[in-house]
């Protein structure tokens, strides 16, 4: 599953663009720093309005022959569906615009963070919610495609999701190597090098944390070997376009969106709750989970929210190990050495022992579960033996019962399916990186204690 530095070469100089202008300061009701994120260009463009409404052209026949016949308004809204973006709902119906896109006044496009932080559930955006619907890998072959169609293949960036996996399943990415890929470009005061670092890249996929618990931390990232500073937020806009001086020029930004971060609150369940089995299953989650999940103030408890970051061991949490293993000592290594820690200043940790327990606030919305997003809802977390080892995601439909997402839980593969993005809605457990093993802790539940812990989850 390694693979050397070179074939990332292609990755990071198809970035190596010039870069639009952005579209019009936004309107200043917006928080300075989520105005950043829709509306400030911090990658390159990643392909032209033009190119995006042509997509459809290399559909399966059936989807071909309906978009053919839509207005182009209606036909891009069910292009954004169909790769996982969302659309803001503030476009006007004649011009439909993404939340992940940063779309500039020469109608090119540049993703932004919102690509895969920004989610819905039943159709309403919910902020700081991972998108579990976004397949960028799906949308770059077929751009790809549909720029050789078209005659307009410009750059290596082109074929860059054939050298550099994007994803293999929609709503998860390989985001653990983009960054990885994009500081071995770096010097350690963010200078261009000549020639990027070796590394040895573990591609895999990883879903999005909630934004909302961002407040609550004080490392990032599974692991937590990193410090929470603004500047680590930076990582993923250091592509080689960008020389030093427009990445020290963004820090005054980035401050702003983690300010922004740090604004946001978790979303109230939508939902009625059991009053008196909520109340059972506040005494169960304090009893069982609260050691390292924390605890949280809500009309079932009277407990002060308290959460820790508490790191369990690898192997006694048994979840899959692939991004454990995915990053080695150098890495982290040279973020302590480098600018993005300022120089160390902000402590790194070289050796992390496992994972962090995350904090659960708003929980009910966040699935799939597991720092890989391998079980799709909580009622399957609370059981391991009846997880599924494939499932099918439905868009942004949500399962009330179960609490997660609405899936279908076929016993094979189907084999007849040959559309690419219908296939990476499927979740295989059993490929590399995605395995839903492990938080075995449910398993000292009777059923009843578990249907009381599941109610009172809903109202973290």
């Amino acid at each position: 599953m390694r693979t050397h530095t070179l074939p990332i070469i292609l990755f990071l100089i198809s970035y190596c663009l010039p870069l639009r202008a952005a579209d019009p300061t936004p309107a200043p009701t917006l928080h300075p720093g989520y105005a950043h994120l829709r509306h400030s260009p911090y990658l390159p463009r990643e392909f032209s309005q033009n190119d995006f409404d042509a997509l459809w052209m290399i559909w399966p026949d059936d989807l071909r022959q309906q978009a053919k016949l839509m207005p182009l308004p209606q036909r891009r809204i069910i292009t954004m569906k169909r790769y996982g973006i969302l659309l803001d709902p503030a476009s006007p119906p004649d011009d439909p615009l993404p939340v992940g896109y940063v779309v500039d006044q020469n109608n090119d496009w540049h993703m932004n963070c919102l690509a895969c932080h920004q989610g819905s559930l039943e159709g309403k955006l919910i902020p700081g919610l991972p998108n579990q619907q976004f397949d960028l890998q799906s949308l770059a072959e077929d751009m790809t495609k549909i720029k050789l169609l078209r005659g307009r293949l410009t750059s290596v960036r082109d074929f860059s999701a054939l050298a550099f996996p994007m994803s293999t399943t929609s709503g998860t990415t390989n985001a653990v190597m983009f960054g990885v890929a994009f500081v071995a470009q770096r010097n350690a005061d963010m200078s261009l090098r000549d020639n990027p670092r070796p590394v040895n890249f573990v591609h895999h996929d990883m879903d999005a944390p909630p934004w909302w618990h961002y407040a609550r931390k004080d490392r990032l990232y599974i692991d937590g070997f990193s410090p929470k500073y603004h500047r680590i937020l930076m990582q993923f806009s250091l592509v080689p376009t960008f020389d030093k001086d427009q990445i020290y020029a963004w820090e005054s930004d980035f401050v702003d969106i983690e300010n922004y971060l740090s604004s946001l609150q978790p979303p109230t369940y939508p939902g009625e709750i059991n009053n008196t089995l909520a109340r059972q299953g506040a005494h169960i989650f304090n009893d069982h989970c609260a050691s390292c999940h924390g605890t949280y103030k809500t009309p079932f408890s009277d407990d002060l929210s308290d959460y820790s970051q508490r790191t369990i061991a690898i192997d006694e949490i048994g979840t899959d190990r692939v991004r454990y293993d995915s990053i080695g000592p150098e890495h982290r290594q040279w973020i302590k050495d480098s600018w993005l820690s300022d120089y160390g200043q902000h402590p790194v940790t070289l050796n992390p022992t496992g994972y962090l327990a995350p904090p659960l606030d708003g929980i009910w919305a966040s699935a799939p579960y597991l720092h890989n997003g391998s079980v799709p809802t909580l009622w399957h977390l609370l059981r391991p033996d009846h997880r599924p080892d494939l499932w099918f995601r439905h868009n942004d439909q949500y399962d009330h019962q179960h609490m997660g997402l609405n899936i279908d839980t076929p016993v094979t593969m189907p084999s007849d399916i040959a559309d690419k993005v219908i296939q990476r809605r499927f979740f295989d457990t059993t490929r590399f990186g995605k395995s839903h093993t492990g938080h075995d802790y449910p398993q000292v539940l009777t059923e009843p204690e578990k249907s009381a812990l599941l109610e009172y989850l809903k109202s973290l």
